[in-house]
């Protein structure tokens, strides 16, 4: 899985010196995130939606 051109630096190069373990690792935390974590929140969301809205219908005026 290839990182978005926005989250390269110009002319594609990476990072050099002391924080470039820190941004490789960075970097590599965000693929994590991208390719586990955001997937999920696609059924969590239309579970959420299916759900009795009762609750959060109801206006603040009525009580």
């Amino acid at each position: 899985m290839t990182e978005p051109a926005a989250w390269r630096p110009p002319g594609g190069r990476q990072a050099a010196g002391p924080d470039a373990d820190f941004l490789a690792g960075k970097r590599q935390a965000a693929r994590f995130y991208f390719r586990y974590e955001l997937p999920r929140t696609g059924p969590q969301f239309d579970l959420l939606d299916s759900l009795d809205r009762t609750t959060l219908d109801a206006r603040e005026t009525w009580f």
